[in-house]
């Protein structure tokens, strides 16, 4: 299984024929919402642990509540905390393959230089015919 490799699939919204499955490292989100700066700002937005699985039960509810992505949801896909706060901010509304940076310009393009890297790679194995099992990397 994936969670072997430390990987957690879990399920934020479940509709009759949709699901929005996040997956996730769970010692990299645990690591996240250890950050004092984030666990206030989680708190603003009713979070009231900074335990991995009780945020994600938490944003599963805003999810399911609002009906549309809650704001804090930006910190659990990895993005700086100064770039959840500036996205909320100025409620800049992006296109679907591009993101705003509101920090830290220089090691943002590092970072998405790396995931396009990472996503051919990938791509290129998943048509060669590895697995999902396959393509995931132990942490």
């Amino acid at each position: 299984t994936l969670r072997d490799k430390g990987v957690l699939c879990f399920c934020l919204c479940l509709h009759e024929h949709t699901a929005l499955i996040y997956v996730v490292r769970m010692s990299r989100l645990q690591n996240d919402l250890s950050d004092p700066a984030v666990g206030e700002f989680l708190s603003s937005f009713g979070h009231t642990s900074q335990n991995a699985i009780d945020a994600l039960l938490i944003l599963r509810q805003h999810l399911m509540q609002s009906g549309t992505f809650p704001h804090e949801i930006g910190i659990f896909l990895g993005y700086p905390l100064a770039d959840v706060k500036g996205f909320i901010k100025t409620m800049v509304i992006t296109a679907f393959a591009a993101v705003t940076v509101y920090s830290d310009p220089e090691n943002a393009v590092k970072t998405f230089r790396r995931y396009c890297k990472c996503k051919q790679i990938y791509r290129k194995m998943w048509e060669q015919g590895k697995d999902l099992r396959q393509l995931t990397v132990s942490a």
